[in-house]
């Protein structure tokens, strides 16, 4: 499923399934001013989303749909990267296969799609679903490999 770009929308729906009175209630705000500040009429100008209630939204609902909509309104990607620490370093192994295989998957989509007589927005979204992919499991190493640096000590 794609994000919308529309920060604001994702801001919204996130909220709304996690729950806006649980949230609120997290927030420090009443419910009435979280609903008007999600409102998306221009008749709550008063109320509007801060940084400040971006920041607590997304920590508190933990989803990454509207870092999505924003990053792809600046021409960016956001992909949020699983908790490495607790791995152990065979699973670099399988991260780095991974790679291999998502890189795979996007050259043998493109060979396909570069073989048919016309290119076709589907094949276009499937290449770019691929390509995040491949992005994914090559941030995920970076990650992991971040995670392995040692604090300088010797054992």
């Amino acid at each position: 499923m794609q994000a919308s770009h529309d920060v604001y929308e994702e801001l919204r729906k996130e909220a709304r399934q996690f729950g806006v009175e649980k949230l609120a209630a997290m927030m420090g705000v009443s419910p009435g001013t979280l609903y008007n500040k999600l409102n998306l009429n221009d008749t709550t100008a008063h109320h509007k989303i801060t940084l400040a209630d971006y920041i607590q939204i997304i920590t508190f609902t933990r989803q990454a749909g509207p870092h999505q909509a924003l990053s792809a309104m600046l021409g960016g990607v956001f992909h949020l990267l699983p908790n490495m620490r607790d791995q152990s370093d065979e699973a670099l192994l399988d991260i780095i296969n991974r790679i291999h295989i998502e890189g795979g998957d996007v050259h043998r989509e493109l060979a396909h799609a570069i073989s048919m007589p016309k290119f076709t927005r589907e094949q276009a979204a499937l290449i770019d679903r691929e390509s995040l992919e491949w992005v994914a499991a090559i941030l995920e190493l970076r990650a992991r490999v971040n995670g392995m640096v040692s604090d300088g000590s010797h054992s």
